[in-house]
């Protein structure tokens, strides 16, 4: 009995190795074919999805083996850059890298990248998948770092696939020492371009506030360091100014996202309280002062156990409630934080789901000519004054347009409406 059962034994694993052996022979086979499909297809200006080049390449998505990365390399650069929308080949080759998912197939896909100047700012669709799936992004570095300097057009995204990365847990400190050079150089290039750049080039400006904000960020990773430390420093100097631009109604926006300076204050700031550095209460001030970031800042300084930093004055239920909402605004979408946002009154629900305190605060804009306003609640706050909450629930429920004279009856009715939710 025992005879038979190893028979049988023996006699599935020499079935389960040919099989293997004949998947083996035939998939060798299939890439054969993919490549000869890729070498015989004619590279066309502006492809289309049906392309046939791209559509074969896309093949060696499922079918691959450890030599195809080298494969996609030399085809990379086997592509025509004479003929036009030739980056639609180059970029389907390092979406194909990603998508075959292994150190090698990462590593060239790095390396392609650091010794290339890529090409068509509109179409970058290659690096979006790494930066929000960085599982294997230790693999990128050095050499996607090395690439900063030379690739305009994705250097915040490789930025960002070094936030997420660490932030997810899979790029270390240890992972990101190789590349710290190449960051701390990309800092002296940005600062050296600020200062070539004409006073008047506004999109410059607002790029390069933005790509230095997140620099900052990958640059706190490595913890304490006198250099950076005098990064950090030199960064908080930025002077803190926004500026207003006006939808189709007429409405008036203050958008923090246009002129990021308070982003870069605040990884600045961040990266000092990390590590253990003095950071002057007037930049601290500025942070809290605005009522975007101080939701943000607070929740920073929560993590580090750190709010003793924070002014008392702005720790209150009014603050937090006008902070409540500009974050709400902010995050829906065709919305966005009016800059003529004013506090009108607070008022008291003692009983029922929803008691508490809330806080209203009302905006103006023209609309077809006539001048109408918004009431904005926020709440509810805690009964008791001296504590404060985040956010509420009820806050920026749309009350409708109103005219001044309407405004005192519309929050009444707002109230009477939560007061009969018992």
């Amino acid at each position: 009995m025992n005879l038979k059962i190893i028979i049988s034994f023996f006699l599935c694993l020499l079935f389960f190795s040919c099989n293997e052996t004949n998947k083996k022979h035939t998939d060798n086979e299939n890439l054969t074919d993919i490549y000869s499909e890729i070498r015989i297809s004619p590279q066309i200006s502006h492809p289309k999805k049906s392309d046939k080049k791209l559509l074969s390449i896309s093949k060696l998505r499922k079918t691959n083996d450890k030599n195809t990365p080298d494969s996609l390399e030399v085809l990379f650069y086997q592509i025509d850059t004479t003929i036009w929308e030739y980056s639609d080949y180059q970029y389907k080759i390092l979406e194909v890298l990603i998508d075959i998912n292994t150190a090698k197939s990462f590593r060239t896909y790095a390396k392609i990248i650091n010794n290339s100047k890529l090409n068509s700012p509109g179409n970058m669709f290659f690096i979006w998948d790494v930066k929000d799936n960085t599982e294997k992004a230790k693999y990128l570095f050095p050499d996607l770092a090395k690439s900063i300097d030379n690739q305009r057009w994705i250097r915040d995204d490789i930025l960002f696939i070094i936030i997420n990365g660490f932030e997810s847990g899979h790029l270390t400190k240890d992972d990101l020492f190789s590349s710290k050079l190449y960051l701390e150089n990309f800092y002296d290039q940005l600062v050296i371009g600020r200062e070539s750049v004409a006073s008047d080039n506004n999109n410059y400006k607002g790029h390069y506030k933005y790509s230095l904000s997140y620099l900052i960020q990958c640059l706190s990773i490595f913890g304490e360091d006198p250099k950076l430390n005098n990064i950090y420093k030199n960064s908080l100097k930025d002077n803190i100014s926004f500026y207003d631009y006006h939808n189709n109604d007429g409405r008036s926006y203050y958008h923090n996202e246009s002129l990021p300076k308070l982003e870069i204050l605040r990884q600045a700031a961040l990266a000092l309280i990390k590590n253990n550095q003095t950071v002057d209460p007037i930049y601290i001030n500025k942070l809290i002062k605005d009522p975007f970031y101080r939701l943000i800042f607070y929740r920073d300084l929560k993590k580090l156990n750190k709010i003793s930093l924070l002014p008392t004055k702005y720790l209150n239920q009014q603050y937090f409630a006008e902070s409540d909402l500009i974050t709400i605004m902010e995050s829906t979408p065709n919305d966005g934080i009016p800059s003529n946002l004013k506090f009108l009154q607070k008022r008291k629900i003692l009983s029922g789901k929803q008691k508490g305190n809330y806080y209203f605060f009302q905006t103006s804009y023209l609309h077809y000519d006539t001048l109408v306003y918004e009431i904005l609640p926020s709440g509810p706050q805690p009964i008791n004054n001296k504590e404060y909450i985040e956010s509420g629930n009820m806050t920026n429920k749309y009350m409708g347009r109103v005219s001044l004279y309407e405004i005192d009856n519309k929050i009444d009715e707002f109230i009477q409406k939560i007061e009969a939710k018992k």
